[in-house]
């Protein structure tokens, strides 16, 4: 029996060529992922959709209380607001402080011991930081609200906004500072 070599060749080059290929592009796994992630992008996609519809622009937006009702509504007096406010600003400016301090510890410990810092040591100080950035924030937005409350402004007509905060105070640093 007779094979005739000349219509395997091509197919042959054929497959070789496309493994070569595939090890810079793997054309068939592309294809297979593109594939499968079309259906289910999809349906995130009209996921989030459902969960965020458009909003109503015919609607006017709600209007904000000036600062006496905004103390009725709260239940509580201008003086216990401010003294709570003041409670919870103190916890948090002492949270950022026991989280920020170690930070240059562990860091320059190790370098000036002469050893270099682990990874350990690395993810360690970037938790110690996110919490205190975590206990900043927190810090700033009680920074804000007592803020709102010693100036009566919390409306926009009020210019009591936190973008007329941040105008207004050094924001940043009065969030953490003790004083």
């Amino acid at each position: 029996m007779i094979i005739d070599e000349k219509q395997n060749k091509p197919r042959r080059l054929w497959r070789i060529t496309r493994g070569v290929l595939s090890l810079f592009l793997p054309v068939q796994e592309t294809q297979w992922y593109l594939r499968t992630s079309r259906e289910v992008t999809a349906r995130n996609l009209a996921r989030i959709r459902n969960a965020f519809p458009e909003p109503d622009t015919a609607e006017a937006p709600p209007a904000s209380p000036d600062w006496a009702a905004a103390i009725a509504t709260s239940g509580m007096t201008a003086d216990a607001l401010e003294k709570n406010y003041l409670a919870q600003r103190r916890r948090w400016r002492v949270m950022f402080w026991l989280l920020a301090v170690p930070v240059p510890l562990f860091i320059m410990a190790p370098i000036l011991t002469g050893n270099g810092i682990t990874f350990h040591q690395f993810s360690t100080a970037l938790v110690l930081l996110s919490g205190a950035g975590v206990a900043w924030s927190r810090a700033l937005i009680v920074t804000y609200r007592l803020w709102q409350l010693r100036h009566r402004r919390v409306s926009l007509a009020e210019r009591g906004t936190f973008r007329h905060f941040m105008a207004e105070t050094d924001a940043v640093r009065d969030a953490i500072r003790g004083a």
